[in-house]
């Protein structure tokens, strides 16, 4: 529905399918960069310092890595649903640093209409909004009173969502995507083998959620996806940026922070919990993990080039000058060689 407007100014061509998708792409960078500075504001002094330039380095990292980039370039709803799920936690910022209940309910929206634009966020915006009522009741941030309009406004704002969920198009979409239906589970090893299905349907489920996390996946060679990943030897995201994901991943996990860390690994163990039950992997799925990657890799950036050694630095410095080279070689197939080969 978002082409309707484009293509009546433009006239039915790639340009006016393919714009709503980049200007949303787009918007997401800028949105994780507002998210993650309200959320930096909301820790302790010390670690505001340490931290001070993440906001703006996630916002670079997700404006450049594979993962973003190529969906951006198409029309694909999922792009549009992470954009409307960042403007609803940057909402929530706004919201708990103020206590304003106008930008609780903003937030709630921008959740809900998340929901209606893609299939996974069908599952991801209800984990987040349930979590966020918890915390709204358990820290006894608004009175009760409120607490129970806004949850009735929130259903209200689900009714059409579960009605179709629950209808018979939703077990068609289900059906068709599910690991766990016959056409799914009939190329199974597991279920192939000896196996037991009370014991291969959760190892199926933990095969597909760790199948995110898979190094040849994410920076190697993405098998997932054909239609835009086989152009190149790329990953979903560039080699160069594991050790700073591995740096990134240690600060937070031995860091100080409250807030920061929670929410972070939270959306990075959420999303693949909730995207499991589908066949895995799929990056388009998936997408919001961008969103926890960008931010981990900038954190072992700066932890890094802040406090590390200098023989330490030297080595990243190094990474760094194989990252221009390899970023700037995705670059050079992306513009010259992929839209000859690749059409959405």
């Amino acid at each position: 529905y978002v082409d309707i407007v484009p293509i009546a100014i433009f006239g039915k061509n790639e340009f006016a399918v393919r714009l709503p998708s980049v200007l949303f792409g787009t918007l997401t960078v800028l949105f994780l960069y507002l998210f993650l500075r309200n959320l930096l504001s909301l820790e302790h002094k010390t670690l505001k310092d340490k931290f001070q330039n993440i906001p703006l380095i996630s916002a670079f990292i997700l404006a450049i890595i594979p993962w973003h980039i190529q969906f951006s370039r198409g029309a694909y709803e999922s792009v549009v649903s992470v954009c409307l799920y960042m403007i609803g936690c940057w909402q929530f910022t706004v919201f708990y640093k103020n206590k304003k209940i106008l930008y609780l309910v903003i937030s709630l929206f921008f959740f809900t209409l998340a929901s209606y634009t893609y299939h996974s966020f069908r599952i991801l915006t209800p984990i987040t909004i349930l979590i966020i009522f918890y915390f709204l009741f358990s820290k006894k941030y608004i009175n009760r009173k409120n607490i129970f309009s806004i949850a009735l406004y929130t259903i209200v704002l689900y009714i059409p969502l579960l009605i179709f969920t629950f209808g018979s198009h939703g077990y068609t979409r289900f059906s068709q995507t599910s690991t766990f239906t016959k056409p799914a589970l009939s190329t199974s090893t597991l279920l192939q083998s000896s196996i037991p299905d009370f014991i291969a349907y959760p190892l199926i489920y933990l095969k597909n959620y760790l199948s995110y996390f898979s190094l040849q996946e994410l920076f190697i060679k993405a098998q997932d996806n054909v239609r835009f990943y086989s152009s190149s030897e790329f990953g979903f995201l560039f080699r160069w940026q594991l050790p700073f994901l591995i740096a990134g991943l240690l600060v937070l996990l031995r860091g100080k922070s409250k807030i920061i860390k929670k929410i972070v690994l939270s959306i990075l163990f959420i999303v693949p919990a909730a995207v499991a039950i589908a066949i895995s992997p799929n990056a388009l799925r998936a997408l919001l993990l961008t969103i926890p990657f960008s931010t981990i890799i900038a954190i072992g950036i700066q932890s890094v080039f802040q406090y590390a050694k200098l023989w330490t630095k030297a080595s990243f410095a190094i990474i760094i000058l194989f990252g221009i080279y390899e970023t700037t070689l995705y670059f050079h197939m992306f513009t010259s060689h992929y839209p000859n080969t690749h059409r959405v």
